[in-house]
């Protein structure tokens, strides 16, 4: 798993570590979603790790993160 190192010190830092146990749990559900064949959980998994690589990223909230993924898909 690689994760980008280079965060912007003046983003707040729960932000940040927030962003990045969101990464991590939607890598595990990926692989979780392998290992059972199950799409779903696969899909769920992209979802998860896309909101914490924009709350890392651009220092905003999981729900704000949640809210731009829906307006971008449908």
């Amino acid at each position: 798993m690689y994760l980008n190192t280079n965060v912007d010190e003046t983003k707040p830092f729960k932000t940040v570590t927030t962003g990045l146990w969101h990464i991590l749990l939607g890598k595990l559900q990926q692989d979780w979603g392998v290992l059972r064949s199950d799409n779903a959980d696969l899909m769920d998994g992209y979802e998860e790790e896309l909101a914490g690589r924009l709350q890392r990223f651009y220092g905003i909230s999981k729900a704000e993160a949640d809210r731009r993924i829906n307006n971008w898909v449908h």
